[in-house]
């Protein structure tokens, strides 16, 4: 339960950040650097031996202009994706090369606060996973307070 509320939460929060981009206004910008970060784990499940999975993520710096004032931002979208696959990750990164001039979406009322594409990302995949936990861990819950009524006798009739 108590993971179903965390992933909740967290993808709750990121579509509700990444539905407020769709009224920002745009200002041009200019991609600083753009790259992929690789991140890798090893799990060992039951006893195998252990497996390695690596994540890739785009990451990329622009510079924007609002009102006079120069700011760099560093938010592709809220809910920012990773990928299983490097060339997956590279495919997206292709679309943001150093140099390369694009639409910087901004919050009218914090500029520092940017992104370059609209939206909340997979923020839904987070959620739903967090709803799936979040049941059947309260199924679980359940079961087992039923489980120790029924083993110690309290649901039993009185005399």
């Amino acid at each position: 339960m108590f993971f179903g509320i965390v992933f909740l939460a967290m993808g709750g929060y990121e579509f509700w950040e990444g539905s407020k981009t769709k009224d920002w206004p745009a200002a041009p910008g200019r991609i600083i650097e753009s790259g992929i970060e690789t991140r890798s784990s090893s799990s060992r499940p039951h006893g195998r031996s252990s497996r390695r999975d690596t994540d890739y993520s785009v990451r990329v710096r622009y510079s924007y202009e609002v009102t006079g004032q120069k700011l760099e931002g560093q938010r592709l979208q809220y809910g920012n994706k990773s990928h299983d696959k490097q060339s997956s990750a590279k495919q997206v990164q292709s679309l943001y090369p150093a140099g390369k001039e694009v639409q910087v979406f901004h919050d009218p009322k914090n500029p520092k606060s940017s992104v370059l594409l609209k939206g909340s990302g997979t923020t839904w995949l987070a959620m739903g996973l967090g709803f799936m936990a979040l049941v059947l861990g309260s199924a679980t819950m359940v079961y087992m307070v039923r489980a120790r009524k029924a083993g110690t006798g309290d649901n039993m009739p009185s005399s």
